[in-house]
């Protein structure tokens, strides 16, 4: 949600001065399920990746990492995230895919 004071309006959706939450309904996305598979790991984001999806995979008290693999779930890159950050006090939740 953009957050907005009221004070005028933009497309999409706004938080205005009664706290009432608009919804641009002239919109609509939809999402297909093509494969569904299980992981060893939390994923925190996935994105298309050509014909595969990037995965971005966290397991507790370990570096997120970077998974490539395809829609049936077979490997084709992995690669560990350098961090800054203690990942010991991180969860799942901290990290994004953009």
């Amino acid at each position: 949600l953009a957050m907005k004071d009221g004070a005028g309006s933009q497309s999409g959706d706004y938080l205005s001065k009664s706290h009432a939450v608009h919804f641009n309904t002239t919109c609509t996305h939809a999402a297909k399920v093509v494969s569904m598979f299980q992981t060893e790991y939390y994923i925190a984001g996935v994105q298309p990746f050509g014909d595969a999806l990037a995965l971005l995979a966290w397991t507790r008290g370990a570096a997120p990492e970077l998974h490539v693999v395809s829609k049936s779930n077979t490997t084709l890159y992995v690669d560990v995230l350098a961090m800054k950050d203690d990942v010991e006090n991180l969860s799942c939740s901290d990290y994004t895919l953009a």
